[in-house]
């Protein structure tokens, strides 16, 4: 009788292994998951120093899935101050403006998000390191950077005017994707005198 239930022990053991093999693949998939997972949840940002022309390798990490959402290739170039470009007169006589020549190309392997690049994404320096409260102008006569979905490999350029006080000096410009916590890249600071 023992040999009985030895047997049956047996078998059942056996027959418990040779179960479908869904649920071990399905576990390795899982594994793989969570060591994407594990590798971007330490992201931390890093302060990268550039210079007017160079471009920046920016990486956009989505930091509640902690998965890289974006890939991208910016280049700031053409620093200036210009006046006198608003259709508003009023504007005009209090602030000057900032122009930035951009070109964002995607070097995803997806298209990208048409809102990635938003001008909110630049703060500027005063010589104090203060913040200098600005904003992008977009009722302008001249051409203007405009958002676009872009297809791997797909590049978009243009000229960003951004508003600063007559009397604020820019003396440094910082990048950064940052949208409420949610995405984050390195952060470029530009050290320049306007």
């Amino acid at each position: 009788m023992k040999k009985l239930w030895l047997g049956v022990f047996a078998a059942a053991l056996l027959l418990t292994g040779c179960g479908d093999d869904k649920d071990s693949k399905a576990s390795g998939d899982d594994v793989a998951k969570e060591k994407e997972v594990v590798e971007n949840k330490e992201f931390e940002p890093k302060e990268v120093k550039v210079s007017m022309g160079e471009p920046m390798d920016v990486v956009v990490h989505n930091m509640r899935e902690k998965t890289v959402m974006d890939h991208y290739e910016i280049t700031f170039d053409n620093f200036r101050m210009v006046s006198d470009i608003s259709k508003n007169k009023r504007d005009n006589e209090e602030n000057n403006y900032l122009a930035i020549d951009v070109t964002v190309t995607n070097k995803g392997e997806k298209d990208s998000s048409n809102s990635f690049f938003v001008a909110n994404n630049i703060k500027f320096y005063n010589e104090n390191g203060a913040e200098i409260y600005t904003y992008e102008i977009v009722f302008t006569d001249e051409e203007v950077f405009k958002d676009a979905t872009l297809r791997p490999g797909g590049t978009n350029s243009g000229t960003l005017y951004m508003i600063v006080p007559k009397d604020e000096t820019v003396k440094e410009i910082i990048f950064q994707e940052a949208f409420l916590k949610l995405t984050l890249s390195d952060k470029f600071i530009f050290d320049i005198s306007i």
